[in-house]
């Protein structure tokens, strides 16, 4: 028997660096802000860049060391209560330069595509981040939640005397002594410690950041959906005098390259938006034209319409907003995933209520049970989807349900 002696060539996978798709990928991701940022570095170190602004903020946000979006979502991963970050994005996006929200509670209902209590229990869970005292309505609350945040024993005192700052600053002590109890020493300790807290929270970030500016907006005239990527409030052009100047040695034939790429992913970057946004207002035209619910559309669907891969699509549509009626809406708000395709989330959170409220209040039903009703209407959903839209309507589970009903029937006896 003859040894034989078989030779397998290694195979060795390689795999070559792209520097100008990865680029081009990056600029896809940015928003207007990020990408504006982006630029205008690139403009600093690329002589045939030429980079104009409407206004010098961008210089305020380069000096600055941090931005406060930047600081607020890097601490949302260390949360153990899930926050949707699109909502963050929003109410960002409505602070001013001091971390206080521009507008009412009202307004910022009005001017989103969020519920009251959906804002509310996203701003008492950014409250307790750092910069504590960010996404309050008022100075006085953005002090009481500092106060509350700390462990000293006078923070207690200065709690309550918030409510008396206009009396503090006018010296009324004689008021707060008649209304709180409190002697002259303790308020004069609440006082200090009041002294200690910030009252402008956000002063020290880069207001740049903050705001959320939308990337495209939409409008309906004469029963049409109308799509218009927003105006940018910058412009960067190739230098031509520079290329007739510069003797065009190696360093600056590769410098030129950069230049004219950059401009050709600027280009592409708003065209794969636009096919994006007109893909996406086509599936969901009955949303834009009769405000009725969001229909079946995924990130997969659109990314073989548009002939790109599904990261290509995820990568456009993350941090952009939508300008609509008047409100900021993220773009990943189209793409609904659960349900049928006849069926969007919003829809599903709906049919879940009407159950509740309609069932046995001494029998209610079971998220298997709801999940049975629903397959009924030919609705598949997973009991653990029941669970959690269940949750995002602020509904407890059948057994606390059922105690707290009976609790309200015992008082009534």
């Amino acid at each position: 028997m003859k040894n034989v002696l078989i030779l397998k060539p290694e195979i060795i996978q390689k795999q070559n660096y792209n520097k100008s798709r990865e680029t081009s990928l990056s600029m896809l991701c940015m928003a207007n802000k990020d990408l504006k940022l982006f630029l205008y570095n690139k403009a600093s170190t690329n002589p045939f860049l030429s980079f104009q602004t409407v206004s010098d903020e961008i210089i305020n946000y380069q000096a600055s060391a941090a931005t406060l979006s930047d600081t607020i979502l890097s601490q949302l991963s260390y949360l153990n209560v899930e926050l949707d970050e699109d909502i963050c994005y929003y109410l960002l996006s409505q602070l001013d330069s001091n971390g206080y929200f521009r507008c009412s509670m009202k307004d910022l209902c009005k001017q989103s595509i969020y519920t009251e209590k959906q804002l509310k229990k996203a701003i008492s869970i950014l409250q307790t981040l750092d910069p504590v005292g960010c996404f309050c309505f008022s100075l006085k609350e953005s002090l009481q939640v500092q106060a509350f945040a700390c462990e000293e024993a006078e923070s207690e005192t200065a709690y309550i005397l918030c409510s008396y700052l206009e009396d503090l600053a006018n010296h009324n002590l004689n008021h707060i002594m008649e209304e709180t109890q409190m002697d002259v020493e303790e308020i004069q300790e609440g006082l200090r410690f009041i002294q200690s807290l910030n009252p402008k929270p956000a002063s020290g970030y880069a207001s740049f950041s903050q705001y959320m500016e939308a990337e495209a907006s939409v409008e309906v005239k004469d029963g049409k959906i109308q799509i218009q990527l927003l105006k940018q409030d910058f412009t960067i052009e190739i230098d031509e005098e520079m290329q007739k100047n510069k003797q065009m040695q190696e360093e600056y034939k590769q410098l030129y390259t950069e230049a004219k790429n950059i401009m050709n992913f600027i280009q592409k970057r708003n065209a794969t938006i636009m096919q994006i946004l007109q893909i996406v207002c086509q599936k969901q035209k009955d949303y834009f034209l009769h405000g009725k619910a969001l229909q079946y559309c995924t990130m997969q669907q659109i990314a073989k319409e548009c002939n790109v891969n599904v990261s290509t699509i995820s990568r456009a549509v993350t941090g952009k907003m939508l300008q609509f009626q008047n409100r900021y809406i993220p773009l990943r708000y189209f793409f609904v995933r659960n349900g049928n395709k006849e069926h969007s989330q919003e829809e599903l959170v709906d049919k879940i209520k009407e159950y509740v409220e309609n069932e046995n209040p001494k029998a209610p039903y079971s998220d298997e049970k709801l999940k049975a009703l629903l397959e009924k209407e030919e609705i598949y959903v997973s009991r653990r989807t029941i669970a959690k839209y269940r949750e995002l309507a602020q509904i407890e589970n059948a057994s606390k349900r059922k105690k707290r009903r009976g609790e309200i029937y015992e008082r009534k006896d």
